[in-house]
């Protein structure tokens, strides 16, 4: 049997949407797997303060409701995980932006870094993934929606407490306290 090229005989619509397919294929099991990275992975947890973020049109829609969004942050503290300082830049997916005070009130931030492999998402001038986020609550505690444990924070289980909204939260002296 002779092989045939299928993409070929396709109008250049049906190869966009096959590309676009894909690529939210590929975007997506990236965005699954970073969060699942154990806590001896290479996340980087800091302390530092949001700036801005924007979306990323250049990397097409995730699905029919989120988008990637491009954050600019600044690093004072690594608390755990690879040494993150400095101005940086992370993506993050959402289904709309945040709020400019939002932005500012983050002071928590996982990150895991953006392989070699994702060249476009890296041509964003973004070196990591936002793994998980929070600001400074109220009682002086962050909350995640992922248990702190599984994406590298440095606590005790009993440490943490989860809230009616299904957030995994704790507080901020647990974290202070390591930048001793």
């Amino acid at each position: 049997m002779i092989g045939i090229n299928p993409v070929r005989f396709m109008s250049p619509h049906s190869r966009d949407l096959i590309v676009s397919a894909m690529r939210r294929v590929f975007v997506l099991l990236i965005w699954v797997i970073a969060p699942l990275q154990s806590a001896l992975s290479d996340n980087s947890v800091v302390i530092g303060r949001g700036f801005s973020n924007e979306e990323v049109a250049s990397l097409g829609s995730v699905d029919d409701w989120n988008v990637f969004f491009l954050w600019t942050l600044d690093v004072k503290r690594t608390v755990a995980g690879p040494k993150v300082k400095g101005r940086v830049r992370a993506l993050t997916i959402a289904h709309a932006g945040a709020t400019s005070k939002y932005v500012r009130s983050v002071e928590l931030f996982v990150l895991s870094p953006i392989t070699e492999g994702s060249k476009e998402m890296l041509r964003t001038g973004a070196k990591y993934l936002i793994v998980a986020l929070s600001p400074l609550y109220k009682d002086a505690m962050y909350c995640t929606r992922m248990d702190p444990l599984d994406i590298g924070i440095p606590i005790e289980r009993a440490q943490i407490k989860v809230d009616e909204n299904g957030s995994f939260c704790f507080e901020r002296a647990l974290l202070i306290h390591l930048l001793r």
